[in-house]
């Protein structure tokens, strides 16, 4: 995040707050005031926007902090950059499997030294198996149960032939991989 301006980290916060703030568990006046904050920091002006006054203001903000929706920074001012990493997990919820996987693995051919989504870790659990990402958190119910349909389609469509095939060509690909380096 570090690597984008103020100006463009306040514009994407503000897409993705909108298309994202029901997902997040905002209400409307929750959006309307966190929005507001976005584009402004006078308390004056967020109240003219807004229309709630100061102790309503701080009421909500100590509301969505409780909830764990929003946090503070170091100046005591909503944190832009934890808001956007909460709204880019939700997306990613969002998203369905399959096209996070494409979206992922094209940058991951332009890049292979990175991971991508689908570098996964199956993790043994008392009940089945679970599902960890590359940034160590698990992934979501939805995209497990996603991966499980996919994962079924695969098995059901495929055959012992074609994974030879498939694996021969990976093979040949990683091998002018390093040839190439």
């Amino acid at each position: 995040m570090s690597t984008i301006s103020n100006e463009q980290l306040i514009a994407r916060l503000s897409k993705k707050l909108l298309r994202y703030h029901r997902h997040l568990g905002l209400n409307h006046q929750q959006y309307v005031l966190l929005h507001t904050f976005i584009q402004y920091d006078d308390i004056e002006t967020i109240e003219d926007i807004t229309g709630f006054k100061e102790d309503k203001i701080i009421a909500m903000l100590e509301e969505m902090m409780n909830a764990g929706l929003i946090d503070l920074n170091e100046d005591n001012e909503v944190d832009l950059e934890h808001l956007y990493n909460r709204l880019e997990r939700v997306e990613k919820d969002m998203t369905p499997l399959r096209e996070l996987l494409v979206q992922e693995y094209k940058k991951y051919y332009d890049h292979p030294d990175k991971k991508y989504f689908g570098h996964i870790e199956l993790i043994p659990m008392t009940k089945g198996i679970g599902v960890r990402l590359q940034d160590g958190t698990m992934m979501s119910l939805k995209h497990v149960r996603e991966l499980s349909k996919e994962l079924l389609i695969f098995a059901q469509s495929t055959t012992e032939e074609d994974l030879k095939q498939m694996n021969l060509r990976f093979r040949k690909e990683k091998e002018q991989g390093k040839e190439k380096k």
